[in-house]
């Protein structure tokens, strides 16, 4: 069955925080916006995943995992 609504997988990847990095910069390069209504909602979700608190403090060389979709099925 095929539809017209947005199809993609949703996987987990770990990235390293770089040098003066914000998760405002992070959610710019892998929040899709046919999955998260804003850039808030994808860092809410990141926050929740990575156990951060509200202050949104990234440290260089800090690991996160982040959620990111991709319309290739991957095992």
């Amino acid at each position: 069955i095929r539809s017209n609504a947005s199809s993609g997988f949703k996987y987990y990847k770990q990235i390293t925080v770089k040098e003066g990095e914000s998760l405002w910069e992070i959610a710019g390069e892998y929040a899709d916006g046919d999955y998260y209504k804003d850039r808030n909602s994808y860092i809410a979700e990141v926050r929740r995943i990575n156990h951060l608190d509200t202050d949104g403090r990234l440290v260089t060389g800090q690991s996160l995992i982040i959620p990111y979709y991709s319309a290739e099925f991957r095992y």
